[in-house]
Order: C-alpha cells, then structure tokens, then sequence
C-alpha cells in the first residue's frame, strides 16, 4: 500500500479510540442530567399543588443551568488531554507513513473551544442541552396544569416507564434508563453533544498539525462514517477532494457529525526529494495517488431496497432509484424538503 493508504487506514481505524473517549464523556454528562431530571421532578412534586408554574420555571431553570455547567466543566477539565493525544498521535503517524521530519505545532484550548461547529462553540452546545431541557419540562408541565392532569400522569409523560432504575456500582453512578418519556428524548441529545465534542477536539487537534506541515500536504480527503445513519449531507461530500488551499469545510459539520479530513502526501519529486537515493520500498509508498475506498455513493449504488430506504428515507430512495442523482437532494450544503424534490 501507498503511504496516503496507510494514511486513511490508520485514521479510519483510530474511531475507536475516539468512540472510548465519547463513551466517557457521555458517561458522565448523563449522570449529570440524570441527576438534573431527579432533582427538577423533587422541585415540580414540592410545587404541584400550589401550580404556581412561574416558580417552577426558576427552580427548574436553575436545575438546568447548574447541569449545562457542570457539563461544561468537565468538558474543559477533561478534553485538553485527547487533544494533546490526538496531536501527538498525528505526528508520529504523519512521520512514520511519509518518512519525512515532521514540524512540531501548538494545540491551544482556547482555540479549539472557540471554533464554531456549524456556528456555535461547545459552551454554547452545552448551554444547550440545558436550555432545551428546561423547555421541555416546563413546557410539559404547564400543559398538564391547564389540562388539569394528576402529577403521576406528568412524570409518565416526562420520565416514561422505567426499564432499569439508577445504581451506584462499585462507587460509579450508573443512571437508571427509561422509556417514552420526553426525558428520554432529551437524554439522546447528551451522548450527541458527547460525540461532537471529541469529533470537534480530534479533529482540530489533527488540524493543527497538518497546518505546521502543509509543505507536505498537496490536498485533504473527505471521509465519512458509512452506515444509515451518515446524513445526506455530508454523504455526498465524501471522497471529495480539496486542493491544499482551497477553502474546505471544518469538521464536524454539525452535531453528530463523523466525518475527518485525511491529507494526501506529495510524491517525493513534488517534495525536491532525490527518490534514486531511496530503498525501493519508500520510492514506491510516496506516490501521491489519493487512497482509493468505498465511498458512501458506492454504498448506495450497492444497496437493496431495504437498506436504500434506511439511509435516504422511502420517498428519496425511490426518486433515486428512479434515476435522480443524490446531488439532487442537497443546495447549498442543506438537504432539499420532498415537497421541493417531487417539483423536480
């Protein structure tokens, strides 16, 4: 294989420390809400009978708030570290494939926490997660005041039935998990801030060192996570190439997103490098050639009825098994409504 194979391999392969590091994070960000939904259904349970929905609202909003930073501060006391490993990851490995010396760059944590990812930094994505669930508790339980509803029938509707209730385990918190309930819901968006936040360090981490040795680089690869549930989106984006100065997106694109940006080395020629001088093994690994994979195109392209319909939807599946490219289904990086696709 060529040095940019072993590029790609080694980089798709490292999602399963990135998967350690989200499980991890997750762990905790759950508990925290965890712990925020038991403690806003005690403040909602003291509050019932005087339905007094302006108090409710304060004491639950400071449940959130008080949740959103504890979020935050774990995120700050605990990501610095993936960032300088995944810094120190892309060095060696940027050396070890390309043979090359490899420049040493500075990973600062203020930087990575002030870049935005899809227009908004991981504070704010963790104030978030807090404001949406404020919402949606006190949302709920004014509804079940003016509909005249028991407080049982309110913690059904925010909390569902339980599957299994929350344990300490040899010290840990182990969360209980619940099901149907608008709690559950909102504890989905926990593991998906958890996902974005290591995506996000990763890959700046990564980016910073493949700004320090660009005189390396000729162009960056897209590539994406391929199951059902990769976006549209970012589907039709993989396998594209970028020039080395050509503007390219910031990954993750969005919450949840997967995707990394994998350089393609230069040949040895473009790098002024007398490849006559080489063993034959490293003249043949720096071919510059861009690592060739199956691309989430070449899923679809490959995939029956079923499986078609998982990652498109039915309605776009059939368009696109009538014919209809899946460009068709994105402008401008947003993937078009089916009432704007039927039109077409």
């Amino acid at each position: 294989m060529s040095a940019n194979d072993d590029l790609l391999q080694a980089l798709l392969k490292r999602d399963k420390v990135m998967d350690e590091w989200t499980a991890d994070e997750y762990a905790v960000a759950l508990a925290v809400l965890e712990a925020a939904h038991t403690q806003a259904l005690g403040h909602i349970s003291t509050l019932w009978k005087q339905g007094d929905i302006a108090e409710i609202t304060t004491q639950v909003d400071a449940v959130y708030l008080a949740a959103a930073q504890k979020v935050k501060a774990h995120v700050e006391a605990t990501l610095p570290a993936l960032a300088e490993e995944e810094g120190a990851f892309i060095r060696i490995l940027l050396g070890d494939v390309s043979k090359m010396p490899i420049k040493g760059a500075t990973i600062l944590w203020a930087d990575i926490a002030a870049h935005p990812i899809d227009g908004s930094t991981l504070a704010d994505y963790a104030d978030a997660l807090g404001v949406n669930n404020a919402v949606d508790v006190v949302r709920e339980t004014q509804r079940a005041l003016e509909q005249g509803k028991s407080l049982d029938e309110l913690v059904q509707t925010l909390r569902g039935s339980v599957v299994t209730r929350a344990k300490w385990v040899q010290g840990k918190y182990v969360p209980g998990t619940y099901n149907g309930g608008m709690m559950t819901t909102d504890t989905r968006q926990t593991e998906m801030f958890a996902r974005t936040a290591v995506m996000h360090v990763g890959n700046q981490a990564r980016e910073a060192y493949y700004k320090a040795n660009e005189d390396l680089i000729k162009g960056y690869m897209r590539v994406e996570t391929l199951d059902t549930r990769t976006c549209i989106e970012c589907g039709v984006d993989d396998g594209k190439v970028y020039g080395v100065n050509a503007p390219r997106p910031s990954l993750p694109a969005h919450p949840d997103c997967r995707g990394i940006l994998v350089p393609v080395l230069k040949t040895y020629r473009e790098l002024g490098v007398d490849i006559d001088e080489l063993p034959a093994g490293n003249r043949a690994s720096m071919d510059g050639a861009v690592p060739q994979y199956t691309t989430w195109r070449d899923v679809l392209a490959k995939a029956d009825d079923k499986r078609l319909s998982a990652i498109l939807g039915p309605t776009r599946a059939a368009l696109y098994r009538g014919g209809m490219g899946v460009d068709s289904f994105v402008r401008d990086g947003k993937v078009i409504p089916l009432k704007a696709l039927r039109g077409k």
